[in-house]
This record gives C-alpha cells, sequence and structure tokens, in this order.
C-alpha cells in the first residue's frame, strides 16, 4: 500500500524504524575530454539534487513515496525522521542521509531530532566476506530477490526531463530496494551490532 502523507501511520509501544531509501541526480559539468579528467569547481554545471525518495515504518505494510516536484517533498521527509527512533539504510551513512542533509540545510531546516543510524552496509562489511558488498549482490547470495531491473543511466536522463514513463519505473525502483532493505534487515538482525534496545519502548518500562 503506498499512501499520502497525512495517511500514514505507526503502532505504538514499539521502536519507530524507518527504512529509507533516495535517488539523486547526477552531477553535470564542462569537460574537454573523457579520458583521466580532473573535474574545478568551476567547471560544475549542476551539482544534482535528491529526486525521490521511499520509505516505511519497520512492519508496517504502508510505503510512502515522493519525488522532488512534490511541494511537501523535504517536509515529510523531515517529519518522517523527526519521529523515527531509528533510521534503516544500506550505504545511508556515507551517502543517502549527508545527501538528505544538504538538501535540509539548503531548504533552510533545522536538523530532526537525534535518530539511531542502523546500516546494514556497516553490517554486512564488518561480520562476512562476500565477493561483493554490493546489495543486489548481497541479495542475490542470501536467496531475498533482486533489485528492479531497468535501463540504466537513460533512466535518470529520462527523469530530468519528466518523462512519466520513466518516472513510474523509478518510482517502482525506489519503493522496491526499501522492500528488500527490510527483508535483509530481517536476514542480517542477529549480527547488527548498534540495534536499537526494543525494551527501551516497551509500555510496562
Amino acid at each position: 500500500m503506498i499512501v499520502s502523507k497525512d495517511e500514514h501511520t505507526q503502532t505504538v509501544g514499539k521502536p519507530k524504524i524507518l527504512v529509507l531509501d533516495i535517488e539523486h541526480s547526477y552531477l553535470v559539468g564542462g569537460v574537454w575530454g573523457l579520458w583521466n579528467q580532473n573535474i574545478s569547481i568551476d567547471q560544475m554545471l549542476d551539482d544534482g539534487q535528491m529526486l525521490c525518495w521511499s520509505a516505511k515504518w519497520l512492519g508496517d505494510s504502508i510505503i510512502m513515496f515522493s519525488r522532488h516536484s512534490n511541494p511537501e517533498f523535504l517536509s515529510w521527509l523531515w517529519d518522517l525522521l523527526n519521529e523515527a527512533d531509528a533510521v534503516l539504510t544500506f550505504n545511508g551513512r556515507k551517502h543517502d542521509i549527508p545527501f538528505i542533509n544538504r538538501e535540509f540545510i539548503k531548504a533552510g531546516y533545522k536538523p530532526p531530532s537525534p535518530y539511531k543510524h542502523i546500516d546494514l552496509y556497516e553490517t554486512v562489511k564488518k561480520h562476512f566476506k562476500f565477493p561483493s558488498n554490493k546489495l543486489q549482490h548481497i541479495l542475490k547470495e542470501l536467496g531475498l530477490g533482486s533489485k528492479l531491473e531497468h535501463e540504466g543511466f537513460k533512466l535518470w536522463v529520462k527523469c530530468l526531463q519528466g518523462d512519466p514513463k520513466a518516472w513510474d519505473v523509478m518510482k517502482r525502483y525506489n519503493i522496491k530496494d526499501v522492500k528488500l532493505l527490510e527483508k535483509a534487515y530481517n536476514k542480517f538482525l542477529r549480527w547488527i551490532s548498534n540495534h536499537i534496545n526494543h525494551i527501551l519502548f516497551a509500555e510496562d518500562t
């Protein structure tokens, strides 16, 4: 189930763990060659933007999605992060969260309330020796499914051009990543060393 901003809910009495994934656009620069180029700041024509995000509360069936053209694009995401006790990502400590924070500060938002960050990429890298630590490889190794196939870089180009069909694929791709991330979390749960303590949120504590 996919909902709008005012329709999402969360179970009371449990830690609020937000499963989150973003997609962003590519950088654009002016270059004089294709091989072994060092791009200076002066050559930057576009430093990219967050295109869309998808999120769900862990254990809930409701999935949230928003793209940059939505007036509530950042405010909705800020509200979710402000509400979350923990955020679940894959390589989000170096990628998703810093990119989101950049969008927040540029738009004049204050930081959301502190939350614990559960980055499954760090768990995989710390405890296992897979041939690759990419999410797609991990999913296949563990029989958890596969990311949505698409045409690659051209999909991002078409989305920036406003192609409705491309945006439909991007939406399904972003949402499926969140679903797969939750499946990977359930598989790796006992290996996560920095997990939030559920006992702290029990109603009788």
